[in-house]
């Protein structure tokens, strides 16, 4: 137990992190007036949150029926897509008159809001591996997956080149598709690591 609580603890520090300290990094680097308009991070936040309470129920489900877990892995990864996929499209479609409610200046950062939409797309898959590696109790894997993902968005903000005097959409940007480029990369890892695993089998055999 103490094996598992560990790891997974300190990844889900890692996500606080990464939830709470990217607007304020925004803010040092671009300014107040581009902080303030990328409360749109908050989008990313809510879903992320939703996302992971919804695969968390695929522990329950494997700890029942531990002899279909490849079944239901495939069946959460099959539902979280169906579900929050149409929901990102729609957030994309609304961005720009959503935004406006808070202000001509905010619906400047639509198209950031809709290049976030995107990486969400990516993170799902990451989502659901995470949740599959808690389910089988890979704490260290669970771990590893999220503070790579967690560290690599970060790591984006800091050093991607600032655009201050740009529009708020523009100055943006930068931010919205580093956090894209982080997870494509983890979701091409997530996909790609059982094919690798598998050629590296191959070739011990």
């Amino acid at each position: 137990m103490i094996g598992f609580l560990g790891p997974t603890a300190v990844a889900q520090l890692g996500t606080v992190l990464l939830y709470n300290q990217v607007p304020l990094l925004v803010t040092l680097r671009y300014g107040p007036e581009p902080g303030a308009a990328f409360f749109i991070w908050q989008a990313v936040t809510v879903v992320d949150i939703a996302a992971t309470f919804f695969v968390n129920s695929l522990s329950v489900h494997v700890a029942r029926e531990p002899e279909r877990t490849g079944e239901l892995c495939a069946a959460a990864r099959r539902r979280i897509l169906l579900l929050f996929l149409p929901a990102l499209g729609v957030g994309a479609l609304v961005a720009e008159p959503v935004l406006a409610i808070f202000g001509s200046g905010y619906a400047e950062a639509a198209t950031v809001l809709r290049v976030l939409l995107l990486g969400l797309a990516f993170r799902l898959v990451v989502v659901h591996e995470l949740g599959v590696r808690q389910a089988l109790g890979q704490a260290m894997g669970f771990a590893r997956l999220q503070l790579i993902s967690t560290l690599l968005v970060l790591l984006a903000v800091i050093v991607l080149p600032a655009r201050p005097a740009a529009g708020l959409g523009e100055a943006l940007l930068p931010v919205a598709w580093g956090y894209v480029i982080v997870q494509v990369a983890c979701a091409v890892g997530v996909l790609a690591l059982p094919l690798v695993r598998g050629r590296l089998l191959c070739i011990a055999k």
